[in-house]
């Protein structure tokens, strides 16, 4: 019987068990040629985008950048003082929300349309 307060005095779970090699790689193989496609595909949009709506999302992927460079060089100074950690994903949320906020904020700036 495994001891609830002791799991891994209980031997490896599915989840610790050492994997092989070739076990261990679709995982990021998967991942790598996602990223590859997305952004393909975000520079086959660019390419084809007018001027005004490549300048929106230059600009948004410079705040993005901003955004997670600044966050990634503050936040181990936080965590010091007593922030809670946070996980290795953070910063690239960090990014894509600061891009599609900026991206929002640049839309909505060159919008034409009756508004205030």
């Amino acid at each position: 019987m495994r001891s609830p307060i002791s799991p891994a005095a209980n031997g490896p779970s599915g989840r610790d068990r050492p994997r092989s090699p070739s076990q261990a790689w679709p995982s990021p193989r998967t991942a790598s040629a996602s990223s590859f496609l997305a952004t393909r595909s975000y520079l086959v949009f660019l390419r084809q985008a007018d001027e005004l709506l490549r300048r929106i999302q230059t600009e948004a992927l410079a705040m993005g950048f901003a955004a997670g460079a600044v966050f990634s060089l503050l936040y181990p100074l936080f965590a010091g003082l007593g922030a809670p950690r946070l996980g290795e994903n953070v910063t690239a949320a960090v990014m894509m929300l600061s891009w599609g906020a900026a991206s929002w904020i640049g839309t909505r700036r060159y919008a034409g349309g009756s508004g205030a």
